[in-house]
């Protein structure tokens, strides 16, 4: 899926879930698209992750 534009340009997105394979995807897009992507998962980053940054063993549950 390319995209053209650079309707992201200048933009950080973060991805949660972002190891996983639709965050994966929505990581690509969002770059095609202009963004810098940072990926968080409770997971541990995969070999070949792009991304600008990625980190892992990450909880964002709220017990409150």
């Amino acid at each position: 899926m390319a995209h053209s534009n650079q309707a992201f340009s200048g933009k950080t997105i973060v991805v949660t879930g972002g190891f996983g394979a639709l965050g994966r995807v929505v990581a690509q897009v969002a770059q095609q698209a202009g963004a810098k992507v940072a990926l968080v998962d409770r997971g541990h980053p995969p070999q070949g992750l792009s991304a600008d940054l990625a980190v892992g063993d990450v909880d964002l549950a709220d017990f409150a």
